[in-house]
């Protein structure tokens, strides 16, 4: 009966020390799944704030784009009404060249 009684205890606490790492396992299994879903969780938020960061990165490059697009049409623009404000100052000034080229010859023609 000692033997059984012996054997019985055995049991009993291979039974204990079973249940105890069962519960073990569980635990950790349990935190590891924990784990898992915080840094799924902190992956997602991540991925959120780079999609944001492209978004106003791509926006950002459409309004500089947008700008240096508005810069070279004013760039020529005002090129443009520099010529002609040139071309119309070398008018007017071969026309006063002309007219005192015509007056000086005027001159000297009443003079001989």
């Amino acid at each position: 009966k000692a033997d059984a009684a012996d054997k019985g205890e055995k049991i009993a606490n291979w039974k204990k020390v079973a249940a105890s790492r069962e519960a073990g396992g569980k635990a950790q299994v349990q935190q590891a799944q924990e784990d898992a879903a915080a840094r799924e969780k902190a992956m997602k938020k991540r991925l959120a704030a780079l999609e944001a960061e492209l978004k106003a990165a791509g926006e950002t490059q459409e309004r500089l784009e947008a700008v240096a697009e508005d810069a070279v049409e004013t760039g020529q623009s005002m090129a443009e009404a520099e010529r002609i404000k040139g071309e119309e100052v070398a008018a007017k000034l071969r026309e006063e060249l002309e007219a005192t080229q015509q007056r000086l010859s005027e001159d000297a023609a009443e003079d001989y």
